[in-house]
């Protein structure tokens, strides 16, 4: 089974291959890329495109090389070399946008004043029509890049390729970026006697997440749409509390968490 980390894409919060077996240790499987041994976190290193074979050992016998390491199961993921041949350059990419598909129905400004008037409740009525759903949604972007030169002789083969993986969610301060690289080469020495394989990925992902999702979501729902979408004259948010669930949801958009 595999889940998707919550701070989005191009991250896996846990994989179990062999249930769970432990109890006080991790129950995540060994990731093994290219001979180089890592855990869950690695596979952010490794863009797709660039895996030429993924092969999951869950068996006892299949693990058993690994010991105590592969109790829980091993990923052995083998990225693509070289070719011998001329130069080449390949690109693939997407995009592709998102938004929000429905949101919890709220009664809107003049409802809730309506209503409050109707059963003698007294509000704090600052005079505007704000929905605080839509205030913190924006149309949700991603694309992907990935390009990789290739090429090689009789004797030496290289290939370097580099990717990006963007997003930005749904909610206003929601973002990634992944940022990949895989290099290797291939030289034979000795006419063949020796191969030597030389290699080197890594990748550097920047997220912004919400601070507090119950909080921010709870809010939007709920805070008093007579109050406004942008900050008073003093440069502050009406309505922001620390001693409630409930406080301005476009102050909790500017809190970063990075």
């Amino acid at each position: 089974t595999m889940q998707r980390a919550a701070n989005g894409t191009a991250a896996l919060d846990a994989v179990r291959l062999r249930g769970t077996t432990s109890l006080t240790s991790g129950n995540d499987p060994l990731i093994i890329v290219d001979g180089v041994f890592g855990d869950i976190s690695m596979l952010t290193s490794i863009y797709p495109t660039d895996i030429e074979s993924f092969t999951i050992l869950k068996d006892a016998s299949e693990t058993a090389q690994y010991g105590s390491r592969g109790a829980s199961g091993v990923i052995e993921i083998t990225t693509k070399k070289g070719i011998k041949g001329k130069t080449r350059v390949a690109y693939n990419g997407s995009f592709g946008i998102a938004s929000a598909y429905k949101s919890v129905r709220m009664l809107p400004a003049d409802e809730y004043r309506r209503v409050a008037q109707e059963r003698g409740i007294s509000i704090v009525d600052l005079g505007n029509t704000t929905d605080f759903q839509k205030e913190i949604q924006q149309t949700g972007f991603q694309q992907d890049h990935h390009v990789a030169f290739y090429g090689g002789g009789e004797e030496s083969s290289y290939r370097v390729s580099l990717g990006l993986m963007s997003r930005e969610g749904v909610i206003v301060n929601e973002k990634l970026t992944n940022f990949t690289s895989n290099m290797s080469m291939t030289q034979s020495l000795f006419d063949g006697f020796i191969q030597c394989d030389v290699g080197m990925f890594g990748s550097v992902q920047n997220n912004r997440n919400l601070v507090d999702e119950q909080k921010t979501f709870y809010s939007a729902a709920t805070f008093n749409p007579t109050y406004p979408n942008h900050k008073n004259e003093g440069g502050s948010w009406d309505g922001v509390t620390n001693a409630s669930q409930i406080t301005h949801p476009l102050a909790w958009m500017e809190v970063k968490d990075k």
